[in-house]
């Protein structure tokens, strides 16, 4: 098995022998693509979520989190929205829904 491989089922938590025919039971680059989907996606929120409570803890203080409230309100109404929009009315891949 080689590295990348390795390091794939490793990360997936699955312990694959050496004497399995991966290409038969695993489609490591549809894992692969997830992966880097997830992180990518990740990646994005994280900064966005940062950039957008920052701003508002410098227009509103820090007496009380809103950043925090603010965040996390409008993130839950973009995640229904686009759970809606993405999943139940449009046919995308499984790499674009895990993200």
């Amino acid at each position: 098995m080689d590295a990348g491989k390795r390091a794939v089922s490793l990360i997936m938590g699955m312990y694959i022998s050496n004497t399995v025919n991966y290409a038969t039971y695993h489609d490591w680059d549809n894992i692969v693509q997830q992966l880097l989907a997830i992180a990518g996606g990740g990646a994005l929120g994280a900064v966005l979520r940062f950039g957008m409570s920052s701003t508002i803890y410098r227009i509103l203080g820090r007496e009380f989190p809103y950043g925090t409230l603010a965040v996390n309100v409008l993130g839950s109404l973009l995640m229904g929205f686009l759970f809606v929009v993405l999943v139940e009315r449009m046919a995308i891949s499984a790499e674009w829904r895990a993200a």
